[in-house]
């Protein structure tokens, strides 16, 4: 059994969550882009404006990356049961 046999789930769930972060951020920097934002300042808008939700939307990835990390590693340093 080859390591991408054993782990294929997990590598697509990786593979999934870099395209969205990938996403994510292209879609942040046409906006910002479009909206002519200084880069490196905060986004001073509330909820209404779009390019503030989606640097949240960044930010939260950025908060969460690393529980889905955390769990990604123990998940697959857990011993499995042999068929």
């Amino acid at each position: 059994m080859t390591v991408f046999n054993a782990y294929s789930a997990s590598i697509y769930a990786i593979g999934a969550t870099a395209a969205l972060m990938l996403i994510q951020l292209l879609v942040a920097d046409v906006l910002g882009i479009i909206r002519k934002h200084t880069p490196g300042t905060s986004v001073q808008s509330g909820h209404s404006d779009p390019l503030f939700r989606v640097t949240r939307t960044v930010a939260n990835t950025n908060e969460s990356i690393g529980i889905f990390v955390c769990g990604y590693c123990f998940a697959s340093l857990l011993p499995r049961p042999h068929s």
